[in-house]
């Protein structure tokens, strides 16, 4: 092995098979460390307790609290935060998602939009129906009713009393 007759070790022998940093690297697997480990250079498969000083570089995913995060500013978490704000809660629970049959056939809160802005899907289908349903014109004026049919739900100015060829909301 190496030069060696069977059982003879020379000093040429050791050195031609000297132990390097580069050798332990390349051979020694170490599959845990109990206590302190000043810095770890390279790839670290799972930390189990807590990391006391930085870790530099990217890190996969942290199960866990969260002791504290540097290198953010205020404006950073502000709009993490406004991302995070707008979000839908979440159900309790998987049986509390309505089903598509429960959502199609569920009666939607008649609700109508300001003029000028933009409708929700309830308020929408509701100014729809309302164009197609329960209406009004006079002169130049077209009225649209609530589900009640008497409440107004908006009025339209048309650009014509005789032939109108459009129609402008007014309320």
């Amino acid at each position: 092995v190496n030069g060696l007759a069977a059982g003879v070790i020379t000093a040429a022998s050791i050195a031609a098979d000297a132990i390097t940093d580069a050798k332990v690297a390349a051979d020694v697997t170490i599959a845990s460390v109990t206590g302190a480990v000043g810095s770890v250079t390279g790839a670290v498969g799972s930390v189990t307790g807590n990391v006391g000083g930085n870790v530099t570089g990217s890190v996969g995913s942290v199960v866990g609290a969260v002791g504290s995060v540097t290198g953010l500013t205020a404006s950073d978490v502000g709009a993490i935060k406004a991302k995070t704000d707008n979000l839908p809660a979440a159900p309790a629970a998987v049986g509390d998602i309505p089903t598509v049959a429960t959502i199609l056939t569920t009666a939607i809160t008649e609700a109508y939009r300001a003029n000028g802005a933009a409708p929700t899907l309830a308020q929408f289908m509701s100014e729809t129906l309302a164009h197609l349903g329960e209406a009004s014109i006079s002169g130049t004026t077209k009225t649209i009713k609530q589900l009640d049919h008497s409440t107004t739900a908006a009025t339209f100015t048309l650009d014509s009393a005789t032939t109108p060829t459009s129609v402008t909301r007014a309320t």
